[in-house]
This record gives C-alpha cells, sequence and structure tokens, in this order.
C-alpha cells in the first residue's frame, strides 16, 4: 500500500507489541512486530511510536512511515526482515 513518508500507520486490529526493532537490514526505519492472536505481524518501514508490552486496539496509531531512500510503503508480513509473506 504505498503511502507518502510521515503518513500515520495504524494497528489493524488489536494486539500486543512483543518487539521493536532498532532497524531492520537498515532498510526499513523502526518496524514493530505485533501479536494479533491469529499470528505475530510485521509493519516495517515504520518509524515506530509503541513500545514493547503496549496493547494495541484496532485503528491505535504504530508509527509513521518512514522516507528512507526507495519506494515509500507500509507492509505486515508474518516473519521478521526475512519476509516469507506479505500484504504491500
Amino acid at each position: 500500500m504505498p503511502l507518502a513518508s510521515g503518513s500515520g500507520v495504524y494497528s489493524m486490529s488489536s494486539g500486543q507489541v512483543v518487539q521493536v526493532y532498532a532497524s531492520c537490514g537498515g532498510f526499513a526505519g523502526k518496524p514493530v512486530r505485533v501479536d494479533h492472536g491469529d499470528g505475530r505481524y510485521m509493519y516495517a518501514h515504520v518509524n515506530a511510536a509503541v513500545s514493547v508490552g503496549q496493547w494495541l486496539e484496532p485503528g491505535s496509531y504504530v508509527g509513521s512511515v518512514y522516507g528512507g531512500a526507495g519506494p515509500v510503503y507500509c507492509n505486515s508480513s508474518l516473519t521478521s526482515c526475512g519476509i516469507a509473506w506479505s500484504s504491500s
């Protein structure tokens, strides 16, 4: 889903933040991994505004789109850093 750099990123459903990465290979901002109950999803290409252990409701603010080099977009995936499945 193409988004402008700095755009808000919001939780797709309720869940708990299980990891906030310092970086993900140096290319994806500060990604966030959330356990939504049906799997752990990674919000990549995001500058996190949440912390580990934080509970998110649907529509909770997760962070902003990372404006690094190349196309700016946000995706969710079932793995961390090495993306095996994603919706983007």
